[in-house]
């Protein structure tokens, strides 16, 4: 899509129209709003673009991502959400949004590096370190004593054993 394509927002019909490009405007009169003029979104701290919108001296804070793909793919599916092609949470074109399930989302956060793994998970207890000890006491020590060991539950040793978790992590290079 090469032209700007402008629709009704889903819920403020004839107040606010939603553009492909992820540009939002008003279209109804109000005291003090310029009909036409194209709303300033903002970043939240999560890195969406967010927007006021009012209707009824009421304000509500919504997602432009949500915007687009509410006008230009259509209801959201239970139990779908939102997802960002390019990774890119301020990149709100109608040709970068998707639905997908919560379980796709995930593993696409974690494919294009915006979830975080391993150590950077800021409530690791584990280093790559104690991984791959672990990881070597296989076999000659109990799951639940290699936990009492690291101080991690022996549910967690099976995970990083089987790996459900750490699996990231490249497989310890022998010398």
């Amino acid at each position: 899509m090469d032209d700007e394509v402008w629709r009704s927002v889903v819920g403020y019909d004839s107040i606010y129209e939603v553009s492909n490009f992820g540009q939002v405007r008003r279209v109804g009169k109000s005291r003090g709003a310029t009909v036409g003029k194209v709303l300033r979104a903002h970043r939240k701290p999560n890195g969406y673009l967010f927007l006021d919108l009012y209707c009824c001296q009421q304000r509500q804070v919504v997602y432009v991502h949500r915007l687009v793909a509410l006008a230009f793919l259509g209801p959201i599916p239970e139990g779908y959400e939102v997802n960002h092609k390019d990774g890119d949470k301020t990149n709100p074109h109608v040709e970068n949004l998707e639905y997908v399930t919560r379980t796709q989302n995930m593993a696409h956060a974690l494919a294009v590096g915006l979830a975080p793994q391993g150590e950077s998970v800021h409530s690791a207890k584990l280093s790559q370190d104690d991984v791959h000890e672990i990881r070597s006491l296989e076999g000659s020590c109990s799951q639940h004593a290699i936990a009492r060991m690291f101080g991690v539950s022996r549910s967690t040793v099976e995970d990083i054993l089987a790996r459900r978790t750490w699996r990231e992590m490249p497989p310890e290079e022998r010398g």
